[in-house]
């Protein structure tokens, strides 16, 4: 096994033997219910065609791949994930309105609820079929960019709703993804997903409920926060003393069960990450927060 996702594996074991994360490590990696998928290699297929009478751009794909492993990340360090077969099988069935984007941003060139955007499940992954308006210049160069092999991956926008880890907590399976309000998307190279744009992403989720959280508490917490915040300008890399003091007056906060059993167990587990300062940079390095505790 992979040294570093053994060590990560250890890390979150002891976390739920502890009960600290029991009930996130059981359901869901970090916390975070709603993300991106890992970019997947896929053999894009772009063509003419038409659809009810009118000529379209087809772009055929799978934007994710079944009972196949990748990489993700989550607090402790790398784990691989796999999406079960027929994970979405409920979603799609439900009829979720869903957009065709390139790298997950931008005006969508297709939607299901227009019936543009067709989507369904087989024994590889989650089969995407677009139907792009050829007189959409953004749509011609993305054709081309898939003809030319530019573009070769894809990755889906999802909601977890079942999960659940391996003994071992070295995999995390996904048993069923909502992909309503979601989207499909063709990536460029994907980076791996703890650096770049999905890393920033994870440290956004994190400071929004961070946020939350700390908007709940009141008294020695709140100070306890804003001595954190001082400690920006000389210790912004790490945990110095007084923050080292403000993180433990927040634990004891939790520990006090004066947040509600599922504030506790988030906080509880973000404090767990003061160790490395990964907690002190997302306290400290977003003025809004701040301007929260103010």
């Amino acid at each position: 096994m992979n040294t570093s996702i053994r060590v990560a594996a250890e890390k979150r074991a002891a976390a739920a033997g502890t009960g600290v994360m029991a009930q996130r490590s059981a359901s869901i990696p970090d916390g975070v219910t709603k993300r991106r998928s890992a970019p997947m290699a896929c053999e894009m297929l772009a063509e003419s065609a038409s659809k009810d009478g009118k000529e379209f751009l087809r772009l055929t794909g799978y934007a994710s791949t079944y009972e196949q492993g990748y990489e993700m990340w989550d607090w402790a360090g790398k784990y691989t994930e796999v999406v079960s077969h027929a994970a979405g099988s409920a979603s799609l069935a439900a009829g979720p309105d869903v957009v065709y984007l390139l790298n997950h941003t931008g005006i969508p060139f297709a939607r299901s609820t227009a019936g543009t955007l067709d989507l369904s499940e087989d024994d590889h992954g989650l089969k995407t079929v677009a139907w792009l308006n050829p007189k959409r210049k953004d749509a011609q160069d993305l054709v081309l960019a898939v003809d030319d092999k530019s573009l070769t991956e894809m990755s889906f926008a999802f909601s977890i709703d079942s999960g659940q880890w391996s003994p071992d907590y070295t995999e995390y399976r996904i048993n069923a993804y909502d992909i309503n309000r979601g989207d499909t998307s063709p990536v460029n190279f994907g980076a791996n997903p703890n650096t770049s744009i999905e890393a920033r992403a994870a440290q956004f989720e994190l400071r929004a409920e961070m946020m939350r959280l700390l908007s709940t508490t009141d008294g020695p917490a709140l100070a306890a926060a804003r001595s954190v915040l001082a400690e920006r300008s000389a210790d912004a890399m790490g945990v110095g003393a007084a923050a080292g003091e403000g993180l433990r007056l927040l634990r004891a906060k939790v520990e006090q069960g004066s947040i509600d059993p599922l504030a506790r167990t988030i906080l509880a587990a973000a404090l767990s990450r003061a160790a490395d300062g990964t907690l002190a940079g997302a306290l400290v390095g977003d003025g809004d927060l701040a301007a929260l505790l103010g």
